[in-house]
């Protein structure tokens, strides 16, 4: 979705239309349920500081591999866009799933798990409590690819679990990795969550995070390029917030001592906010 939302973005600045080909798509797909493409208000775009050949050059450096590396690209003029057609698809899916509004839960969170993958680290379970209060909330879901046994994707995600139902004793807690969930129902999850939609390190939440109905959460990271990139600027835009808090990287062990560093470890040790050395 990136790569889609960066073309978008570059068109917006261009004046030229943007049509996306859904031919060979399924009723389900996330570009058909997104809709006809709507173009960014164009008074904004064009009030920018930003032009189009800027769009298109500041992503021509040799470290960004990905457009959503692309540290200074101008993401935000899309966020009502991105609630506009998000939020349609939210509504079509939740037409099509009606038992999914059982599931939609106040706080939802994405964790993904990628061994190897540079920059795509673990939160430290502490931060979830700078993150999310504790009241008013009574269901947290963290939403994850399926997980397998005695895999070290499970062994971390339960032991998040057993952390927030500590730390949360009025919520209840779940895991939402259903082999059934296709991706516009994940994407639902978050742009329904009632309270807030956390967005950790990955991609995959990114978008449907900014159109969150309830209070979008994006943890900085590095995989939007080297800081301050568009990502921080989010802060304070259309009621997202880009919390001060770093990733653990390159954990190659997991056992009961990672667990007990992930969940005891804490804030001044971390120094929260050093953004010199954000993951």
């Amino acid at each position: 979705m990136t790569s889609y939302f960066s073309n978008r973005l570059v068109a917006a600045y261009a004046g030229i239309n943007f049509e996306a080909n859904v031919q060979g798509c399924g009723d389900d797909s996330v570009l058909r349920l997104l809709g006809k493409p709507t173009p960014p208000n164009v008074s904004i775009v064009n009030n920018s500081s930003l032009s189009w050949e800027h769009a298109c050059s500041s992503c021509t450096s040799s470290s960004a591999r990905f457009p959503h590396a692309c540290r200074d690209q101008n993401m935000e003029v899309m966020i009502s866009v991105l609630k506009q057609e998000y939020g349609l698809l939210a509504r079509t899916i939740l037409q099509r799933y009606p038992k999914l509004k059982e599931e939609i839960d106040d706080v939802a969170i994405h964790v993904r798990m990628i061994a190897g993958v540079s920059n795509m680290g673990i939160l430290p379970f502490w931060a979830y409590l700078k993150i999310i209060p504790t009241e008013n909330v009574s269901t947290i879901g963290i939403v994850t690819q399926p997980l397998q046994p005695e895999s070290n994707s499970s062994f971390v995600i339960t032991g998040l679990q057993k952390f927030l139902a500590r730390h949360y004793p009025n919520a209840t807690v779940s895991i939402r990795d259903s082999l059934n969930d296709t991706i516009p129902i994940i994407y639902t999850r978050f742009i329904k969550a009632r309270r807030f939609a956390v967005c950790t390190s990955s991609t995959f939440c990114l978008f449907a995070t900014m159109a969150s109905e309830g209070t979008g959460v994006v943890v900085p990271s590095k995989i939007f390029g080297e800081h301050p990139n568009w990502v921080d600027r989010l802060n304070g835009l259309h009621g997202l917030k880009v919390p001060k808090v770093r990733f653990i990287a390159n954990i190659k062990v997991f056992n009961n001592a990672t667990m007990g560093y992930l969940s005891n470890i804490t804030e001044e040790e971390y120094k929260v906010g050093n953004y010199s050395d954000l993951n």
